[in-house]
């Protein structure tokens, strides 16, 4: 769910009680984003210092991601893989990623 909050509109002085006016549906989207970006950023600066990293998940957020992570050069020799995977438990994500990378 999208919880991306602007400033309210203003009323005009002619009706200082009158109707707000909203806020435009792409201010909005603009603002929300944005916010995804930044949260990708901060995803791909935590993985940076790591050895290897893959993207797990359901839906488009792992493109985006994945598209975030190749846009930084040392993030983006670090990502082995992208793959769409369902909800999973903590174990099964160990599972996986032992998977991947041939640990078991």
């Amino acid at each position: 769910m999208r919880r991306v909050r602007l400033s309210g509109g203003s009323r005009s002085r002619k009706t200082p009680y009158g109707p707000q006016e909203a806020a435009a549906e792409g201010k909005i989207e603009k603002r929300y984003n944005q916010q995804l970006r930044r949260y990708f950023r901060k995803i791909v600066e935590t993985v940076r210092s790591g050895d290897k990293f893959i993207i797990l998940g359901p839906g488009e957020a792992k493109i985006e991601l994945k598209k975030e992570a190749e846009a930084d050069k040392s993030a983006a020799e670090k990502l082995v893989g992208i793959e769409t995977a369902d909800k999973m438990t903590d174990r099964q994500i160990a599972a996986k990623v032992r998977k991947f990378f041939g640990l078991t």
